[in-house]
């Protein structure tokens, strides 16, 4: 072993370990360097473009070379920091701790055998290889079971070398399969998310009934946590687009007890079945089953971080859409009194400032019985507390140009929806042409006809009677993403507005 301290030593000697770039607390003082300023700068989100931050540091043109030079650095400083972050805190998990220590001791492993310090190597490998293998990170487990196949080949040592080749094989076949059903995951995920249908006709999923009978049998043998994360959304998604809630709601139980079971808790992957399992019951109007989702897995799950609040906003969600405005009343002030809201990033604040809109619209209308002091709706501060969501152009601003006329509405102001009508009927025209936006378009259809009607209720049930059906036939299950952007089902909000006719 002393020879192999003396190689890595001469090694290290001769290598320019000093030039290492790093950010350390020095870059926070008061003398801050141009690196530290960018990083300060970034943290505290003042600029919003990279154009925007570049303008911050140019004074002359002549500078644009030296900011770029600046940023290939500061990239770099950011990767070589992340290897030296004290994982020590609350801020990562159990799972997330044992990564960031497995995957230096395999690198290192792989470095050391590289550089022929096979001893050293060995040592850190086997070392390693039951931690990996405990927090199921297969292929980080595979790199370091080369490193011992290959040492116990040479050594003859039977009984080891046969260990080892089993276990690899094991977890090359268990690699396959998460390789694979992540392959199929990205796929789903691309034709979920491609706005262009040509662009979903170049990537699709062939088979796909196989890969389903395949995700459903992984799951029941014995998967890695990483395989649960690949093979769940594939099964719930296949479920969902036949409207089969029993069996996806089966699944998808399944799955999160799956995660549960292992020798260690992955708050993140439970997470995100969960919020899974959520919309499930969104678009199903099952706020039964989702009670049983809060009631076994909720307090497993403690952390009031970015992810707790998007299942709280699917929660609330549901329960608006399944009439359950009280429930959805109780769960929106429990999210929205959280001492960390204000320091989430705007995608979920001004989320919750538009639900806040509508529960303040329900308790308007008597539907909900707030049980605190609730200040006044006003229409204007709503507006300017939701810039991102204002200047949306793909049909998720919908929700706050709608809140807007119901508003208006119920305060008799009619001549103001007339105005508002013929920005919505603009905003429809340029950007909900697609399918998915079908149900919005029958909708603001309906409204445009209230208005021909003079706002008379009888008048308004007999212009709008096609349109009703057209978005009646429509499901909301029909176009899942669709569902996000409803806040209140139109069916229901439009029984809201017949109520506010005469």
């Amino acid at each position: 072993m002393i020879d192999e301290f003396k190689l890595i030593v001469k090694i290290l000697d001769k290598a320019s370990v000093n030039h290492l770039e790093l950010f350390t607390r020095e870059d926070f003082g008061a003398k801050v360097s141009k690196m530290g300023k960018l990083f300060q700068v970034i943290k505290n989100n003042e600029f919003e473009t990279m154009d925007e931050l570049k303008s911050a540091f140019l004074e002359t043109s002549e500078q644009e070379w030296g900011f770029q030079k600046l940023q290939m650095r500061f990239k770099e400083k950011l990767a070589n920091t992340l290897f030296f972050v004290d994982t020590n805190s609350p801020k990562f998990s159990e799972r997330a701790k044992a990564y960031y220590t497995i995957a230096k001791r395999a690198l290192s492993a792989r470095m050391l055998s590289e550089r022929g310090a096979i001893k050293m190597a060995n040592e850190v490998a086997e070392n390693t290889i039951p931690i990996s293998m405990k927090y199921e990170f297969t292929d980080l487990s595979l790199l370091l079971l080369r490193i011992l196949k290959k040492r116990y080949a040479r050594e003859v040592k039977l009984k080891k070398l046969k260990h080892y080749l089993n276990l690899f094989d094991e977890l090359n076949e268990l690699f396959r399969r998460e390789v694979e059903m992540e392959h199929y995951l990205n796929i789903l995920i691309f034709q979920e998310n491609a706005l262009k249908d040509k662009d979903k006709k170049i990537i699709q999923l062939k088979n796909y009934d196989k890969i389903v009978k395949d995700a459903i049998y992984y799951l029941e043998s014995d998967p890695s946590v990483e395989l649960i994360l690949s093979c769940a959304p594939i099964v719930l998604n296949y479920f969902r687009e036949k409207s089969d809630f029993k069996k996806f709601n089966y699944w998808a139980f399944y799955a999160l007890d799956l995660v549960l079971a292992k020798q260690f808790f992955s708050e993140t992957i439970l997470d995100q079945i969960i919020i899974q399992l959520i919309r499930g019951a969104l678009i199903s109007k099952d706020y039964l089953t989702l009670l049983q989702l809060e009631k076994k897995y909720f307090s497993k799950i403690n952390n009031i971080n970015f992810n707790w609040y998007v299942r709280f906003y699917y929660f609330i969600l549901t329960n608006l859409h399944s009439k359950q405005y009280q429930i959805a009343y109780d769960r929106f002030t429990k999210a929205f009194d959280q001492k960390n809201f204000k320091q989430q990033p705007p995608v979920i604040t001004e989320l919750f400032l538009i639900l806040q809109a509508y529960i303040h619209y329900l308790i308007e209308l008597k539907k909900i019985i707030p049980t605190k002091d609730t200040p006044d709706f006003r229409l204007n501060k709503f507006l300017n507390q939701v810039p991102e969501y204002s200047k949306d152009k793909s049909g998720a601003n919908v929700s706050i140009l709608l809140i807007q006329i119901l508003f208006l509405l119920k305060d008799g102001k009619y001549n103001k929806i007339i105005d508002r009508m013929e920005a919505l009927k603009l905003y429809s025209y340029r950007h909900l042409r697609k399918d998915e936006n079908f149900r919005s378009q029958c909708f603001f259809r309906m409204l445009n006809e209230m208005i021909r009607a003079d706002f008379k209720k009888k008048g308004t049930v007999f212009r709008t009677e096609k349109w009703l059906k057209k978005l009646e036939s429509v499901k909301i299950e029909s176009y899942p993403n669709a569902a996000d952007k409803e806040i209140l089902p139109y069916e229901d909000m439009w029984e809201l507005v017949l109520e506010q006719l005469k």
